[in-house]
Parts: structure tokens; C-alpha cells; sequence
């Protein structure tokens, strides 16, 4: 059936990030009634389109619903865009947070995780960073976000293999639903329970709380020992912890307020909330340890990431650092000639090989 149409102006151009990421556009129109129902705000699909559509604030434009359904709007036909109206200039970077945009598509995404559910999830199950759940990635992500299946990281822990074999992922060549499948939903659910085991500080930062990345929720992690303990720190005990200071312990402090909903769930689920801190020293009490070059000569090493291998200094006592100074006691190198290697020679700094770190840890 043939749209009903209506004509209306345009008042202004909004934008906003969707929770998937996604730069999404709407115009907000004089209102008017089209097929039954008065319409004040139109769609508009991307960037590329609307800036080709010669859709101005001011133009005049006819109002109609696609499928009946969803308020878009155009110029009439053999209408010339009118250049005494304001052109529409699309944000240069994310109106949230500042950041540019990933263009590599029409549909412009933010990446950030503070700005989106999207961003979070993807964030949250990161391997460098996050719960490291192999399987999950941005379309499967996306997919269970607009199914509305998971809105926050304690969302994964709730997901049943049922809901994943079935869930739909596009269409295919024929236009039938391309969906999940059972072997991959069986895959991904045994990554999500081994993902339960993995340590605080990355149960930390999967929460995408500000100021909590790699770096302080390992930090966190080292000073507070369990999660209980952590959501009980004051501000004060918080802005004590090297390189937070008052103002990121405020943040970090309301944070988890905010969060402690989802840390629950989480903790429910049987996701690790961390154990007491051991008393007495360990192998690497009390030195700052800076990694150098490829750690994979070392067999018990081999497959950790950048971000495991400080895990495991400061499982053990020790502080991580990304860079040789005076303070820096223990230099561990694969990479022998390298500026970091130079300039530990120069400062005097112990340096030993992969190999002989993995055994001062007994690994």
C-alpha cells in the first residue's frame, strides 16, 4: 500500500550514540499528523545519506511511515535544496566522549565503552583487558544486545546455550535466519564458565567503571584483595592507592555504588570476587619489575598476554611497570640491545631472562 504522506519542516537534526555503538540521527520536525497518529520526530538513516538527501534545518519536507511504521522523511521531488538554510554539519567526533568515530562502515560507531552497551560488553570480554570469553565477539555481542539478552556484564553469566544457538545473526542468501548454531553456542557457554575463574582485577575492569582499566584494576585488585573488600574502602583508603589520588577515588568510589547491583549478580553467578591477601612476603615483594621484548622462550610463559605477565608480577608481590627508571629493580628481557636493556645496564638494574624469571616464580 502506498505511505500516506504529510508535509512538515525540519527544526533541528539530533544525534545520539545508540546502545550498540552506532551514531544514530533523528529530526525533530513541526508536528504533524500522518496516517492516524501525530508524528514530531522522523529517522534519518546514516551520514552519507542525509548529507546527500539536501536536508537543510529549515527545509520542507513530506513525512511519511516506511512499513507503516517508523516516521522517515524526504525532499519532494524536483525540490532543489534551498542554500539560504542552514547546512547540516555531522559531528567531527562521538558527542559523549569525544572520540573519533569507526567510519569503516555507513553506519558510524563509537567504540568507547563509557558510551555504550556495546562498548562495554566488548571491553568486558576483551582478551587484553577483560574476562577473556573467546566467541564473543562484536556481531555475536551486538547480536544478543539488540535481542535485548544482555545489557551489562552480568548479563553473559545469565545466557543459557538455548539462547545462543538460536540467536539470530542476519539472513541467509535465500532470506532465511542465519542464527547462532548449537556448536558454537556450546563453545561460547564454556568459555563463559571458565570465565568465572578468572582473577579480581580483571572482574574489575570487565565493569567498565572510569578509572578502572588494566592498570588500577590490578592495583585495586593488589591493595583490597576481594571485591567485599574493595566496595568497603573509603574514598580515603581509595585516593591512597598509588596513582589515584582524591579526585579519581571519588569517581571510582561512586562507581561502584553504581555498580553494586551488577557486582552482585556477578558474585551470584560464582564469578571469582577474589581471596583475602596472604600474609608475608612473596618471590617479588617489594621490587618493580619491567618486562621487555617477547616472554615466549619461556614455556610457562608462552601464552600469556602482555597484560598476564603483569598479572603475575603483582600476583606475586611485585609492582609492574612499563618503563626503566631509578626505580626500577628487576629488568626481564627477551630482547637484549633494546633501549629499555640499555638503559637498565646504565642504571645498574638487575636483568635476567624469561627463562630464569619463570623459575625465580617456580613456574
Amino acid at each position: 500500500y502506498k505511505a500516506v504522506e504529510a508535509t512538515s519542516k525540519i527544526e533541528a537534526i539530533e544525534t545520539n550514540i545508540g546502545k550498540t555503538g552506532r551514531l544514530s540521527l533523528r529530526a525533530r520536525i513541526t508536528p504533524v499528523e500522518v496516517d492516524g497518529s501525530v508524528v514530531e520526530y522522523a529517522s534519518l538513516h546514516n551520514v552519507g545519506w542525509l548529507k546527500d538527501s539536501g536536508i537543510r534545518i529549515g527545509s520542507t519536507v513530506q513525512v511519511y511511515k516506511a512499513n507503516d511504521i517508523i516516521p522517515q522523511v524526504k525532499i519532494p521531488a524536483g525540490t532543489l535544496p534551498d542554500e539560504n538554510l542552514e547546512a547540516w554539519e555531522a559531528p567531527s567526533a562521538c558527542p559523549k566522549c569525544g572520540s573519533e568515530f569507526d567510519k569503516a562502515t555507513e553506519l558510524w560507531r563509537c567504540n568507547s565503552p563509557e558510551c555504550s552497551v556495546s562498548g562495554r560488553i566488548q571491553y568486558a570480554v576483551s582478551r587484553d583487558a577483560g574476562l577473556d570469553i573467546e566467541g564473543f565477539g562484536g556481531s555475536v555481542g551486538d547480536a544478543l544486545i539488540d535481542a535485548d539478552l544482555v545489557n551489562d556484564v552480568a548479563d553473559i553469566f545469565t545466557l543459557t546455550k538455548d539462547q545462543l544457538a538460536n540467536l539470530k545473526l542476519g539472513t541467509t542468501a535465500t532470506g532465511g535466519d542465519r542464527v547462532l548454531g548449537e556448536k558454537n553456542a556450546v563453545k561460547i557457554m564454556a568459555e563463559i564458565e571458565k570465565a568465572k575463574a578468572q582473577p579480581l582485577n580483571r572482574v574489575i575492569t570487565a565493569l567498565s567503571m572510569r578509572f578502572t582499566g588494566r592498570t588500577f584494576g590490578r592495583r585495586l585488585a593488589s591493595e583490597f584483595g576481594t571485591m567485599e573488600a574493595l566496595q568497603a574502602a573509603t574514598v580515603t583508603q581509595l585516593a591512597n592507592v598509588e596513582g589515584i589520588g582524591q579526585k579519581k577515588a571519588e569517581v571510582i568510589h561512586a562507581e561502584l555504588a553504581r555498580n553494586a547491583p551488577v557486582i552482585e549478580r556477578l558474585r551470584a553467578a560464582g564469578v571469582n570476587m577474589g581471596a583475602a591477601k596472604a600474609a608475608g612476603g612473596t618471590a617479588l615483594a617489594g621490587q618493580t619489575v619491567v618486562v621487555t621484548g617477547s616472554v615466549k622462550s619461556a614455556p610457562a610463559l608462552a601464552k600469556l598476554s602482555r597484560s598476564g605477565v603483569q598479572e603475575l608480577i603483582e600476583a606475586h608481590g611485585g609492582k609492574a611497570s612499563g618503563s626503566v627508571s631509578k626505580s626500577t629493580t628487576l629488568l626481564v628481557c627477551g630482547e637484549p640491545g633494546s633501549s629499555k636493556y640499555v638503559k637498565a645496564q646504565e642504571l645498574g638494574v638487575k636483568i635476567i631472562s624469561p627463562s630464569e624469571f619463570a623459575g625465580m616464580l617456580g613456574l
